[in-house]
């Protein structure tokens, strides 16, 4: 063992630099061990290394670096204000693909009161519909996942979407309520490929300092297909029929697929890698996939998403099958048409963009100085939306619920992309997507409220429907502020992870 001299010191601490830059205490400032003889000559004392930049001190901990500053003269409008140094396409066609997915999704919660009239169905009929094949989607959701830790996440990508667009067409020619319901089936089926890999590979296509802004940016395809979908649905089912969009709606995803034949696949845990500071050639090797019981078990010793975990069974009934609701909701209480309950959710899920926009700065800079605020501040939202459901069902005006509508359109579009981020970090990377995609089957139990709601509502009205909903929601708030204890701890444990599987020959 020898000391290396100052100049070789010097070299290592240049290579390191960027991390330093970022805040990093990864970096050894003890004297520099080397194995080899040839550089073992008596040398002066040991030289220490001082950081290149010192820790921020308002930063709780270094887990995420500030973002870049933006380039003078750069458009407020450049997508690189979004994506750092990074590629924008591959944002791009997955903010695509996720907006297609939401036409055929917001479609049929639009028009489900012409579908339960045209198949002679009630309320809980309609609802019991939507719950059957959202059980089976969150079912077949974590094998799914787990092929998608260990496969080609773009594949399966396009392999989904290609699925929705088929099942998409198959309920706009269902004569059958059996047959409408495989179609939603294998619809939410292509969501269900959807979601863990378009979550997994944001996180290995860029970077955390750009994290939280990519996930709401990709959030906001769900803002633009919510608004034109429900639009456009209505207006189509009203010069044709209901069937019509779901035949619309198939095109630009067949579209899309095409332009997706462009990406190449990331190394997963690339940026978890490059943080742990291992060189250009170890950033680019894989860990192996584990097997699904190691993999589970790795995700559930992770203390900050087991609370979210429990939260989501009070949360999933609101998120999950609120859409289908609401259009219920528009057209007893106050009787409004197809067209008139279109217009009325593009135009209340166009206030999303303001949830959106904001809650992607504030979530940001959340994540930099201390990410475990960032479930505090979700839940605070979750509270507020709750009590924009109660608005919404209790108002004895028309203008009343449509502000509590766009109130609570605001308020809970972010929920989900801030999750996404604070996930992202704690996930490790070799069981990501089942990580995204395990949530779930947590949510199972949630959504047996809908048939409840629905079941409420034909006896009393579905006012009182909404109501149930209320402190269902709110507990599941409270149980997600909780996890805000253990956050921080969890990410620097997988930072921790990845340097040393990094640093293994």
């Amino acid at each position: 063992m020898a000391i290396v001299d100052p100049a070789t010191a010097r070299t290592r601490s240049r290579r390191r630099e960027p991390l330093r830059a970022a805040g990093r205490e990864d970096q050894p400032r003890d004297p520099v061990l080397v194995e080899d003889p040839a550089v073992a000559a008596p040398v002066d004392p040991p030289v220490e290394v001082p950081p290149a930049v010192p820790p921020d001190p308002d930063a709780v901990f270094d887990l995420v670096p500030p973002p870049a500053p933006v380039e003078p003269g750069r458009s407020r409008w450049d997508i690189r204000r979004v994506t750092g140094t990074a590629p924008a396409l591959p944002l791009l066609v997955l903010f695509g693909l996720n907006a297609v997915d939401e036409l055929d999704r917001t479609a049929f919660g639009v028009l489900a009161p012409d579908i339960r009239d045209h198949f002679g169905l009630a309320n809980q009929g309609i609802l019991s519909l939507i719950t059957a094949f959202s059980l089976v989607v969150l079912v077949l959701g974590l094998p799914i996942a787990h092929q998608a830790d260990r496969r080609s996440r773009l594949g399966m990508a396009r392999g989904g979407a290609v699925a929705w667009a088929g099942f998409s067409v198959l309920t706009g020619v269902a004569p059958a309520v059996g047959v409408l319901l495989l179609a939603r089936i294998g619809s939410g089926v292509g969501k269900a490929v959807n979601d863990p890999t378009h979550n997994s590979l944001l996180a290995d296509y860029y970077p955390p300092d750009t994290r939280a802004r990519v996930y709401y940016l990709h959030k906001m395809a769900n803002t633009v297909g919510q608004i034109a979908g429900p639009v456009t649905a209505g207006v189509l089912a009203t010069l044709f029929t209901w069937r019509t969009p779901f035949l619309v709606f198939a095109v630009p995803t067949v579209v899309l697929v095409v332009i997706s034949l462009r990406l190449v696949e990331p190394s997963r845990g690339v940026w978890d890698r490059r943080a742990a500071g291992a060189d250009d050639d170890a950033v680019e090797v894989e860990e192996e996939p584990l097997p699904f019981r190691e993999a589970w078990r790795t995700l559930w010793a992770i203390r900050s998403l087991r609370r979210v975990f429990y939260a989501l069974p009070f949360l999933s009934a609101s998120l999950i099958g609120l859409a289908a609701l609401l259009s219920l909701f528009w057209e007893e209480v106050y009787g409004l048409s197809p067209a008139e309950r279109g217009l009325l959710e593009s135009g209340s899920e166009a206030f999303q963009l303001v949830g959106i926009a904001v809650g992607a700065v504030v979530v940001q800079r959340a994540l930099t100085k201390d990410p475990s605020h960032v479930v505090k501040l979700l839940a605070g939202a979750g509270f507020v939306a709750g009590g924009a459901i109660a608005a919404m069902a209790l108002s004895p005006v028309f203008l009343g619920s449509v502000v509590a509508r766009v109130v609570f359109a605001i308020l809970a579009v972010a929920l989900i992309p801030g999750i996404y981020a604070v996930g992202s970090l704690v996930l490790p990377a070799r069981c990501r997507a089942l990580g995204f995609s395990a949530a779930g089957i947590f949510a199972l139990p949630g959504i047996l409220f809908l048939p409840v709601a629905g079941a409420i509502g034909d006896a009393h009205g579905l006012r009182a429907g909404m109501l149930v909903l209320i402190p269902v929601y709110l507990l599941g708030s409270v149980v997600l502020a909780s996890s805000g204890l253990f956050v921080n701890d969890d990410i620097e444990t997988n930072r921790r992870a990845a340097k040393a599987a990094a640093s293994r020959p």
